[in-house]
Order: C-alpha cells, then sequence, then structure tokens
C-alpha cells in the first residue's frame, strides 16, 4: 500500500480483522518513497462483519488529516527519513523548483529539502559567471547533495 492519509483507518480495519498486523518499509524502496508493506496473519473470521467495516465513508471520514513534518536539511544525517505518503492529488516523487523562485525565497531551505531539481529557467542565472558546471550539475539532482555540498 501507499501511505497516504486513509493509512491509519486501513491499519485500524486491519486490526480489528486480523490477530497480528504489521507494517514494514523494505530497505530496497527509496525513503521518499511512501510505498510501505503490510502483513496481516490471524485472520478472526468473525461470525458476523459489521458493514461499516468495510464501508469506506465510514471509514475514511473520521479521520483528521495529519501536520507534515517539514524535514531539516542541516539535520538531514541525524533525522530518521518517515515515509509520509503523497501530497492529496499529487502521486509524483520527482519534483522541480525553478530557480528563480528558490533565490526569491524567504525559507531557501524548505524547497530544498522538498525538490529533487532545480531548474535553471532564466538566462541570467543559468548563464551567469558564478554558475558553474557543478553547480549546473548539483541542481539537477539535489537529493544527493550531502550537507556540505549543500553549505
Amino acid at each position: 500500500m501507499f501511505r497516504s492519509k486513509d493509512y491509519q483507518p486501513l491499519l485500524w480495519v486491519f486490526q480489528q480483522l486480523f490477530k497480528k498486523v504489521h507494517s514494514t518499509k523494505p530497505q530496497a524502496s527509496r525513503s521518499e518513497s511512501a510505498e510501505i508493506f503490510v502483513v496481516c496473519q490471524g485472520y478472526v473470521a468473525p461470525a458476523k462483519i459489521d458493514p461499516k467495516l468495510l464501508d469506506p465513508k465510514h471509514i475514511f471520514k473520521e479521520v483528521e488529516p495529519e501536520e507534515k513534518r517539514k524535514i531539516s536539511i542541516q539535520q538531514i544525517e541525524k533525522q530518521k527519513k518517515h515515509a509520509e505518503g503523497y501530497e492529496e492529488g499529487n502521486y509524483t516523487l520527482f519534483r522541480s523548483a525553478k530557480v528563480s523562485d528558490f533565490l526569491q525565497t524567504e525559507h531557501p531551505l524548505d524547497i530544498l529539502s522538498a525538490v529533487n531539481e532545480i531548474v535553471l529557467d532564466d538566462e541570467k542565472y543559468g548563464g551567469h559567471v558564478l554558475t558553474t558546471e557543478e553547480i549546473k550539475e548539483a541542481c539537477k539532482d539535489i537529493k544527493v547533495l550531502g550537507k556540505s555540498d549543500i553549505k
């Protein structure tokens, strides 16, 4: 399954129907990915299942959206990454930002922690004498940069 706002309600439903419910994220899965595996063991086999238990309108309506935590670039090596799921309506993992937006923001570290690529959308930045080939390459994949590279 993919982690989303519906993840906790689904776990609750599984826990009503199975003795043991365990969720895990394989090491082979990228930390940015929202995929997670849920293993359910020991089906309870109730004599009667409450129809509300299988009604998505009932199960998912009571869920309050959780506040999304922001990742701090400065503490990236110390933090354990948690898959938080996809943003509502956005199911892509690769995100880009324009260099013009990045340079004009008051919080550049927030952009760096949220995107994979900084697009050199304006020739005045891409062709600037201080924009070296190393900087252009680094902008193509922000996620591979270490703390010292970001500084």
